[in-house]
């Protein structure tokens, strides 16, 4: 199954796992194989959240890969996928605080 493009996904190009997967809370792709997953642990002081850059590509045998190694054409395609990621995490911790219990995620 082929992954959706960051411009074909919902909620600013995350896609959303339940809180109990082992699975990333979102995932953003872009081209040239590249995608950021974000994965959400809950802490003593709220959520915290682990961001994971990988490219996929095609090995000799037409199996598909996946590396975190870039090559110089991906930084900017890269850099612009985490800030994506950035802005979604942003975007939680705003919603974390909304339900009253993040007074001391501010003061970081």
């Amino acid at each position: 199954m082929p992954e959706q493009t960051f411009d074909e996904l919902e909620d600013h190009g995350a896609e959303h796992e339940p809180e109990t997967s082992k699975r990333p809370a979102a995932r953003f792709t872009g081209s040239g194989g590249l995608s950021v997953a974000i994965w959400k642990q809950q802490g003593e002081k709220g959520p915290r959240y682990t961001v994971r850059l990988d490219r996929s590509y095609k090995n000799p045998e037409g199996e598909y890969q996946s590396t975190p190694y870039l090559g110089e054409r991906d930084l900017l395609r890269a850099g612009q996928l985490l800030q994506q990621a950035d802005a979604w995490i942003e975007q939680e911790r705003v919603k974390f605080r909304g339900q009253g219990r993040g007074d001391d995620e501010r003061s970081r």
